[in-house]
């Protein structure tokens, strides 16, 4: 899934970062909200996530940082070398380069 404009990114990282509290608190990761469509749903209700869906954040993240460097004008050798798993499908396209902001 490509997430295109703030409503949809916005929505992605509300839904992880609900799923990160249940977690970080000990609760049911299935009441998880998922209005980004983001999470899998279960046969018996809610939604969880599965370890494609936690390196897809991952790459999510990465991208984030990434286009956040290059549009404040910086370069491809400003990006830290982090670690990223391999990428395939759409993850593994080039990556666009937004317009600088002002």
């Amino acid at each position: 899934m490509i997430y295109a404009g703030t409503q949809q990114l916005s929505a992605y990282l509300a839904d992880m970062k609900k799923l990160r509290d249940l977690l970080n608190h000990g609760q049911d990761p299935r009441k998880a909200t998922n209005e980004s469509g983001a999470l899998w749903p279960l046969a018996r209700g809610g939604h969880s996530m599965r370890l494609m869906g936690a390196e897809g954040f991952i790459q999510a993240c990465c991208d984030l940082a990434a286009q956040t460097v290059l549009a404040y004008g910086g370069d491809v050798s400003n990006l830290p070398a982090w670690p990223e798993p391999e990428r395939s499908g759409l993850s593994a396209e080039k990556r666009p380069r937004l317009k600088l902001l002002p």
